[in-house]
C-alpha cells in the first residue's frame, strides 16, 4: 500500500512483512528501506504490535540524497513521533524528541514543514511554522510565528515552483484568502503574493500546486481550490477577483465532499495516495466499502457516457 507520495516518490510498504521502499513511479528505480516492524518496537505505547504497526501508517516523509547516494528518510508518525533511516540501515531510528502537534505538513527540499496552532495554549494569537531536516537529527525549529490578525486559522503549505507558500483566511469569517511566502512570513513581512499565474493551488486535503490546464472541468488560473470548513464543499476561490466559484460538478458532490467518481478529477487530487480512498487498485467509498465501477463497451472504446 502507498503510505505517503514526496517530491515525486511513492512511498510503499509490502504487507506482509511490513519492508518500507522507495518507488519512482516513471522510472520503476527502487530504494529499499528497513521494515516498519523494526520502529514499532521502538514505540513506546500501550499498544499491541499491529495497533502500532496501523499508526505508523499515518506517516509523512521526507527524503534527502548524500553526495555518495545515501538516501536518508525521515518520517514523521501521526502528530507525535518522528524516525529516520538511511538505505544503508537495517532498522529505523526513533528520534528522542516529540514534534509539535500539527496537522498537513509538507514536504519540500528535504524539509519537512509543520504548522503548529495555539489555540488552546497560553498566546492562542499567533499560528507557528517548524521547520526540520532529514540529514539532521535536530529538533523541530520555529521558523515563524504568524499572528492570526495578519493571517487567520488555518493555514495550509503548498510547495509552487520550488518555493513554499502559505495558504489562509485573512479573516475569521472564512471569506477571503490570501497566499503568502513563507520566506516572507519567516522575515515579517505580511504583504501577500498578487497571483499565481495560471497555476491553480489544492488545499484542505491534498496540498498541490499544478496547471490550469491539466484540469478536468477546465479552470482558469490564478486560483485556490479548497473544501471550505462551513460549507463543506470544493469551491475555487480567484485571487484576482476575491470570488469564489463551485469547483466540482454536481454529480461529483456529496456530503463529504469526497464521493469517488468519473465526472471530476478534483475529488481525485484530494485523495489519491489516501488509504481511507484508495488501497491495491480498489476505491473506497462508505464505512470503508470498496466501491467497482462497471465499465460498459462503449467507455472502453473512448466514449464518455
Amino acid at each position: 500500500c502507498v503510505l505517503d507520495s514526496v517530491e515525486g516518490l511513492l512511498v510503499l510498504q509490502r504487507d506482509e512483512d511490513t519492508a518500507i521502499r522507495l518507488l519512482h513511479p516513471f522510472t520503476g528505480d527502487i530504494v529499499e528501506l528497513p521494515p516498519l516492524t523494526s520502529l514499532a518496537m521502538q514505540l513506546k505505547a500501550d499498544y499491541t504490535q499491529a495497533t502500532k504497526l496501523k499508526l505508523m501508517r499515518d506517516m509523512s516523509a521526507s527524503i534527502s540524497v548524500a553526495a555518495d547516494g545515501v538516501v536518508r528518510v525521515m518520517v514523521l508518525i501521526g502528530t507525535t513521533w518522528a524516525a529516520v533511516a538511511t538505505s544503508q540501515d537495517t532498522e529505523w531510528t526513533m528520534l528522542p524528541w516529540r514534534i509539535p502537534g500539527h496537522y498537513q505538513p509538507l514536504s519540500s527540499g528535504g524539509k519537512q514543514y509543520l504548522v503548529h496552532d495555539t489555540f488552546f495554549e497560553d498566546s492562542p494569537e499567533v499560528s507557528q511554522i517548524f521547520q526540520m531536516e532529514a540529514h539532521l537529527q535536530d529538533a523541530p525549529k520555529l521558523i515563524a510565528a504568524i499572528p492570526k490578525k495578519k493571517l487567520a486559522y488555518p493555514l495550509y503549505l503548498v510547495e509552487c515552483d520550488s518555493e513554499v507558500l502559505v495558504v489562509g483566511h485573512k479573516d475569521r469569517s472564512f471569506t477571503h484568502l490570501a497566499v503568502h511566502r513563507l520566506s516572507d512570513l519567516v522575515s515579517r513581512r505580511y504583504v501577500p503574493v498578487k497571483g499565481i499565474g495560471d497555476k491553480v493551488i489544492f488545499v484542505g486535503g491534498r496540498a498541490l500546486c499544478v496547471s490550469s490546464k491539466i484540469l478536468v472541468p477546465p479552470t482558469t488560473g490564478d486560483a485556490v481550490i479548497y473544501r471550505r470548513p462551513r460549507e463543506l464543499t470544493f469551491s475555487q476561490y480567484c485571487l484576482g477577483s476575491s470570488t469564489w466559484s463551485l469547483a466540482t460538478d454536481e454529480c461529483s458532490m456529496s456530503m463529504s465532499g469526497l464521493t469517488q467518481g468519473p465526472c471530476s478529477l478534483i475529488p481525485h487530487v484530494f485523495t489519491c495516495c489516501s488509504r481511507r480512498h484508495w488501497n491495491k487498485g480498489l476505491m473506497y467509498w462508505r464505512d470503508n466499502e470498496p466501491l467497482t465501477w462497471k465499465v460498459n463497451q462503449k467507455f472502453r472504446d473512448g466514449v464518455n457516457h
